[in-house]
């Protein structure tokens, strides 16, 4: 691998970034202006697209086509209750593509659609072009890192997202594995007593809370994970946001809500206040000419944006105390608290985390915006260290429980939410009337196994031309097989009939 370089890249809901493994040490690649990430937004225009900071700043002239956070809807079914939740407050038009949110663009009278995993591509070209540039030679292998929460479907959407930037997707990892990689290696901590980690990885679009068990800077043992994929810094932007919007309509009357360019500089003007905030007690908020040339002029201080927000702190907490009640551990129990992601950099959320556990337990010689790319660049060199130098093993859990409908509509767990993979269980179920020539079995993945129904379905198996018998005579023999890169494939067979079978990837 002498001139070969392998990337991680963190493919985060606002920012992203790149980091490589190189002269012993992960290194974070800046693009061409010299910044460590790139906003995560992509444009359409002109027939084609333009990515990060130009797209971000191309938002409000092209709101329509200037996507962003849809890391939010990859992997999903348009009928998701997340995709409508976040349509609604986006400029861009989400529409139902074969079952599937696809975003609407237009350009010059054509109207085309894109799937949320070509507009990821588009991110992650940018990241590997920076990275060509950087290291002077082509890179071709990547690990991608994903929240811990991911279901299956979205890991592999990821997955998709690279394969189309033109990158061999060597690896998708959990974003708090590999923030706790990352602080293994900055410690090179090895015989340390210091190694129940909890991995508080909050970004722009995510919140997860990952509790592992580490051994020195090679490995690693999750514990449990917990999280809200729908929760994260977009969340307090949003709600800055409507605060200016209101205050705007209520000075120079309504009409702003309805302006989506005006919108767009308000959304950006958010976003720059909040980061103000996280460092001085006050910030002015000021946007000349916004709508009917009436300009947006105002100043909040720090106290009062966490008013704003103040029913939003309260959800940073349930994760939290879920992953301990699952791992069995007190707050006293955790030896480090290792906070990633930008929206761990808010006062009042640190403040949170030192309340809750001590200002001791707070790890904060990390930096919050790159630990996950660095990790995820450590993880990846070991992938591909012929030498055996630097060997990263990882025991990851599956974050969801996966089962199978039964005939009384509830769902047979097979793979418990937190049992350690790779794993594989077989189960036998038999027929449930008389002369049944087919059988159905639908794949879910949740929490709810009284009601599968109320859970996500990702795949529906079929067999026919059964034996025919009476009830319970025909058994078959149900395998889940959840594999080391977090990926499931279910397989069905009639017993005593190995030709009569049924088997799936869950597809996206």
């Amino acid at each position: 691998m002498a001139n070969e370089f392998v990337i991680g890249i963190d493919l985060g809901t606002t920012y992203s970034c790149v980091a490589v493994y190189k002269n012993g040490k992960p290194q974070v690649i800046p693009n061409g202006a010299g910044s460590n990430t790139i906003p995560s937004y992509v444009a359409y225009e002109n027939a084609g697209f333009i990515t990060g900071t130009e797209a971000k700043d191309n938002a409000s002239s092209n709101p329509k086509n200037t996507i962003f956070a849809v890391k939010r809807i990859i992997g999903r079914r348009f009928e998701d209750p997340e995709v409508a939740r976040n349509q609604k407050r986006w400029p861009f038009d989400i529409v139902n593509a074969g079952g599937f949110p696809a975003v609407q663009l237009a350009y010059d009278g054509e109207v085309i659609t894109f799937r949320p995993e070509d507009i990821s591509a588009e991110i992650l070209k940018s990241l590997k072009q920076n990275a060509d540039d950087f290291l002077g030679t082509p890179v071709k292998k990547a690990v991608i890192t994903v929240p811990a929460s991911f279901t299956d479907a979205q890991k592999k959407a990821t997955r998709l997202a690279g394969q189309k930037a033109g990158l061999d997707v060597i690896g998708i990892i959990n974003e708090p594995t590999a923030a706790a990689v990352a602080y293994g290696v900055q410690n090179r901590a090895k015989g340390s007593n210091k190694n129940t980690i909890l991995v508080f990885d909050f970004g722009g679009g995510t919140l997860d809370v990952t509790i592992l068990q580490a051994k020195g800077e090679n490995e690693f043992r999750t514990l449990t994970t917990q999280g809200n994929m729908q929760f994260g810094g977009e969340d307090f932007d949003q709600r800055l946001m409507d605060k200016l919007v209101a205050d705007f309509e209520r000075e120079h009357g309504r009409g702003l809500s309805q302006n989506i360019s005006a919108l767009a500089r308000v959304r950006r003007e958010a976003e720059r206040g909040k980061r103000t905030l996280s460092s001085v007690q006050r910030s002015s908020f000021a946007i000349h000419s916004l709508h009917n040339k009436k300009p947006l002029n105002t100043v909040l201080t720090r106290e009062q944006f966490e008013e704003v927000c103040s029913d939003l702190y309260p959800k940073v907490l349930v994760p939290i105390k879920e992953a301990l009640r699952t791992a069995n551990l007190q707050p006293k129990d955790i030896h480090q608290v290792v906070p990633v992601g930008g929206s761990s950099k808010m006062p009042k959320i640190q403040e949170m985390l030192m309340n809750f556990f001590s200002r001791e337990q707070i790890y904060r010689d990390i930096d919050m915006d790159e630990a996950i790319a660095k990790g995820a660049a450590v993880f990846a060199y070991s992938q591909t260290d012929a030498d055996g130098l630097m060997e990263i093993n990882i025991q990851d859990v599956i974050p969801n429980t996966l089962g199978i409908e039964l005939h009384d509509k509830s769902m047979l767990a097979l793979l418990r939410k937190d049992t350690p993979y790779p794993a594989q269980v077989n189960e036998k179920v038999c027929t449930a009337v008389e002369n049944q020539s087919s059988a159905v079995f639908k794949v879910y993945e949740g929490e709810d196994v009284a009601v599968a129904g109320r859970n996500k379905l990702w795949g529906t198996l079929v067999l026919t031309n059964i034996r025919k018998a009476k009830a319970g005579e025909v058994s078959f023999t149900i395998t889940f097989k959840y594999d080391v890169s977090g990926l499931l494939q279910v397989t069905v067979t009639e017993d005593g009939n190995n030709k009569n079978k049924a088997d799936i990837e869950i597809r996206i």
